[in-house]
């Protein structure tokens, strides 16, 4: 049942005649006319009639030494679109259905390529051509590249010299190869079967459909040298901007083409299994910049802003994922904003980031939580000064609320933990810039509400009345311990009427769906019909499988995640909420629950001493809290960590209900997360470190088990 429902009313309005790299060029928020109301409250946001200056940079080298203008990129992009479109058009027909949607591997282009600024020319050029962009990740090993390719099977392929082309050559192999890389529930046997033909086919022409792009060298794109060369390569990716091919016309689009035609192939995070190829359309990319654009007001454009130079944005996201495309890349074009790019390959570290925001005089910092957790922990914030930054924006995984706050105190730049998925772009975003007002400390922790045009769903589950009304009182609980440490926290009784239950979203920026692995031309279609059936509701409403309530300002808070959920006792515990109130604690720098059994933990001694007890080992699922210490001096001695699980254990104890209390403690050098700061709650119980055993009944917590 559907316990609770919040629309954001307003509509997103976006042309429905252009594709998404058109819109993304053509300066679209200057034809906006701001209502008095926008005009008097956000006076550097509106472009007056205005369009982006062909001279404004869009992208600088973090060392000046070089950059690319606006109208240079503009007139690049062309280039590449022409080029391309020619490419795949002689390889493909181009019969299109007459519903459905519009994607095949015969116009797939896949960008494996860091962020720089070849990769953003090769991702507006190849969705300019009409042609379905599909970056992957640079860190991926050549069996996970192998997978992919299995499934995408790209007419063209484009990766960094060296390493990049070593990896993507064996990555072909394994998929030519005897052993299958494509797994069951992806129809395995044929696919197999047409990637092996696929990997053929692409290894005999190698030398005409692989590029190669440097990110090393004095001659990188885009220096002058690199771009006048007449001795580069055919396989040099820089080849397809030489010659005088004029520039194409705009890819045809109406509002159908817009709805149905694939403009990106991303990859989802596999948390929760293999990676699945998630679609979104022209119309969906167009939506998600504008309504982005409308519920971020903060941004500038040129000619306001301190010093009237508009945005400034680093570009550390990612932009092979959801998060640094749709939130840096996409909206910087239409704001007219520079991105910053550090030399490909540099070792992050957080003095050297903050030194880039402060010489770059960077207006808003887009960090993973990761970054936010060294912040929150390294005394270098205390030292820091960053007048020009006006926010900071974050997503991929919960920020404990104690670490919005000491952001806060530190910088007085609040961190905007917004909401979304790679299925559905951004969701819900905080709208305060401050936590000196009290709605927004109220909204601490919160998701904020859903961003223009984007509705969300409460789906409940078939809980009692007595369950709703117990898990009321426990979250008041927990809220006034939030405040008794200093921090605000919603009165449940005021502000939430419903049990937690899994978030439903709906919104014109949605996914097309999972890619089947066949194409449009085949009967099966783009779509993979049994994951898009188990992924949206029959009303269209994608099922996020995260775990939340909406109070009453519309703010979304996350409780959980449905697959993660640890069942003890018949009672569900979320690991998130563990994670957030154990990160608290003065002693420790990052936390993580999980579910295992006593027989788990006993199976993983592996000659430590055994427990005194004779009772047979259980197979109940209890908590384990996996904490990493600020002081990595705990990890060498375990009496230490006897006494820190003593202390952390009874500060805990007062904080939550008995069923929620964890079983085990383990103290690790690190926690295992994704790249863009999830965690990765399936591979935790591999990590090696004692599990100190917690039994509440006896007062102590002196039983322990090494692995």
């Amino acid at each position: 049942m559907t316990t609770a429902v919040h629309a954001q009313a307003s509509q997103v309005v976006y042309p429905k005649d252009v594709s998404a790299a058109d819109y993304l060029l053509s300066s679209p928020m200057s034809h906006h006319l701001p209502s008095e109301f926008e005009r008097a409250s956000h006076p550097h946001h509106f472009f007056q009639g205005k369009e982006i200056d062909d001279e404004t940079t869009f992208l600088l080298d973090a060392e000046k030494r070089f950059s690319l203008s606006y109208g240079a990129f503009k007139t690049h992009v062309s280039l590449i679109s022409a080029t391309l479109g020619r490419l795949v058009t002689e390889a493909s027909d181009q019969k299109l259905p007459s519903k459905h949607v519009i994607h095949s591997p015969k116009t797939t282009a896949i960008i494996h390529v860091p962020n720089s600024f070849d990769f953003a020319v090769l991702l507006l050029g190849t969705m300019s051509a009409g042609l379905t962009a599909s970056p992957i990740s640079t860190l991926l090993t050549s069996r996970e590249i192998a997978y992919m390719l299995s499934k995408a099977r790209p007419r063209i392929i484009f990766t960094t010299q060296g390493g990049g082309e070593k990896k993507m050559r064996d990555a072909l192999r394994l998929v030519g190869g005897s052993e299958p890389v494509a797994k069951p529930d992806l129809k395995a046997a044929e696919l197999d079967t047409l990637a092996r033909e696929w990997a053929a086919d692409f290894s005999s022409d190698i030398e005409r459909r692989m590029f190669i792009v440097h990110t090393e060298g004095d001659d990188v794109y885009p220096t002058p040298a690199s771009l006048l060369s007449t001795s580069t390569s055919p396989k040099d990716w820089r080849s397809l901007l030489q010659g005088s091919a004029p520039p194409p016309l705009p890819c045809a689009m109406d509002a159908e083409l817009q709805r149905r035609r694939a403009a990106i192939l991303l990859w989802s995070s596999g948390t929760t299994g293999s990676s699945k190829g998630v679609l979104h359309s022209h119309g969906g990319i167009i939506f998600s910049t504008a309504a982005l654009w409308h519920t971020w007001t903060c941004f500038s454009v040129p000619g306001h802003g301190p010093e009237g130079e508009g945005e400034r944005w680093l570009g550390l996201a990612p932009w092979c994922h959801i998060f640094g495309m749709f939130t840096v890349l996409f909206p910087a074009l239409v704001a007219g904003a520079t991105i910053i790019l550090p030399r490909p390959g540099t070792r992050f570290s957080l003095e050297v980031y903050m030194r880039l925001l402060k010489h770059h005089k960077v207006t808003a910092g887009h960090v993973a939580p990761p970054v936010l957790v060294s912040m929150h922990n390294s005394p270098l914030m205390q030292q820091i000064h960053l007048p020009h930054l006006k926010t900071w924006f974050s997503g991929g995984a919960p920020i404990a609320p104690d670490i919005i706050a000491s952001i806060w105190a530190k910088t007085r730049k609040l961190v905007r933990s917004g909401y979304g998925t790679t299925e559905t772009s951004h969701v819900s975003s905080p709208q305060s810039s401050s936590l000196d007002g009290a709605e927004a400390r109220q909204a601490l922790g919160s998701c904020g509400p859903p961003t223009l045009g984007v509705s969300v769903r409460v789906h409940g589950s078939d809980a009692s009345v007595q369950h709703k009304a117990a898990w009321a009182r426990e979250w008041e609980v927990q809220c006034a311990s939030k405040r008794t440490r200093g921090l605000a926290a919603p009165e449940v009784a005021s502000e939430v009427r419903h049990a937690p239950g899994e978030l439903l979203v709906q919104s014109e920026g949605l996914m097309l769906g999972y890619f089947s692995g066949f194409g449009h031309e085949d009967d099966r279609g783009a779509l993979d019909a049994e994951l898009n059936a188990h992924a949206f509701t029959r009303e269209g409403w994608y099922r996020t499988g995260d775990e939340g309530v909406i109070d009453k300002h519309g703010n979304v808070w996350i409780t959980g995640r449905i697959k993660e959920l640890i069942k003890v006792s018949g009672f569900q515990v979320a690991p998130v909420e563990l994670d957030a109130l154990f990160s608290t604690h003065p002693a420790v720098a990052d936390a993580a629950a999980c579910g295992t059994t006593e027989r788990l933990v006993r199976a993983s001694q592996r000659g430590a001493r055994e427990r005194s007890q004779p009772n047979l080992p259980s197979d109940e699922e209890v908590v384990i809290m996996y904490l990493q210490p600020k002081d990595p001096g705990v990890l060498r001695s375990e009496e230490t960590q006897q006494q820190l699980v003593d202390e952390v254990s009874a500060w805990s104890s007062s904080l939550l209900a008995y069923y929620k209390q964890p079983r085990y403690i383990c103290w690790v050098p690190v926690l295992i997360k994704s790249p863009t700061g999830k965690i990765l709650r399936k591979e935790l119980n591999g990590l090696r470190g004692i599990r100190h055993e917690i039994v509440r009944h006896r007062g102590t917590a002196r039983q322990s088990s090494r692995l």
